[in-house]
């Protein structure tokens, strides 16, 4: 059996040990973002996925949200909070840029003209956008940096059109005034070929990455499943 009692706390708690025992030896060795990138690909996306309100009616497969209903409605809590008044923030909103649409991420980020003048992160930016972006680029491996030392750490998110679905019966729609009424009344989201821009500066994307790893340890978790894991695990190793 496994020894991890779970993924949305016992696994993230393991991830800020090693990012607190390494920080300083990774520092020494100009290894800070490395490592902070390594934690955050699995230290976020993992428990994200796995909190993270079903999206289209695809629940996670783990069934985490269920069976840690108390520590998802607590996740379900902030995501509606502005970024900056949440328990993520880390008390300094103006390393935190963003911009929309970028118009050529083909180019290093050096050369990028949005990044001239950077514009902060709106202070009434949701927590839900904020991290959503951030899993965005995490799981498909938008990540960029600017600077030498590093000075911003940039996450890219494709963007999205909505259109309305396609009409399929014979009737009115009322969503887009088709002479048949949608099968699927809701906008649906077509990726185009430009990206959202997410940029921090390395000390405020550590700050940040420690805020949600302590979030997630702060999750109620049941103590039988505590328990159970113990119990199992002393039975795989008798």
């Amino acid at each position: 059996m496994s020894s991890y009692a779970n993924f949305i706390r016992d696994f993230p708690n393991r991830c800020l040990d090693i990012l607190k025992n390494y920080e300083k030896d990774a520092y020494i060795r100009d290894r800070e973002v490395t490592l902070m990138l390594a934690i955050a690909t699995a230290g976020f996306v993992v428990p994200f996925e796995r909190l993270r309100p079903s999206s289209e009616n695809l629940d996670h497969p783990s069934g985490d949200r269920e069976k840690f209903k108390d520590a998802a409605d607590k996740f379900k809590e902030i995501l509606n909070f502005p970024f900056i008044r949440s328990k993520l923030w880390n008390g300094d909103v103006r390393s935190w840029k963003f911009d929309k649409e970028l118009d050529d991420v083909q180019r290093e980020p050096d050369f990028w003209p949005e990044l001239n003048s950077p514009k902060s992160l709106s202070t009434e930016k949701r927590v839900s956008s904020v991290l959503k972006h951030l899993r965005n680029a995490l799981a498909h491996g938008n990540i960029y940096t600017k600077g030498n030392p590093i000075q911003l750490i940039i996450f890219l998110s494709r963007c999205c059109e909505y259109v309305d679905n396609q009409c399929k019966h014979s009737m009115l729609c009322s969503n887009c005034g088709s002479k048949i009424s949608c099968e699927y009344v809701d906008k649906k989201c077509e990726p185009t070929n430009k990206y959202d821009m997410l940029g921090v500066s390395p000390q405020d994307f550590s700050k940040f990455l420690m805020n949600w790893l302590n979030f997630l340890a702060s999750l109620p978790i049941p103590t039988t499943i505590s328990q159970e894991s113990i119990m199992e695990l002393l039975e795989y190793t008798a």
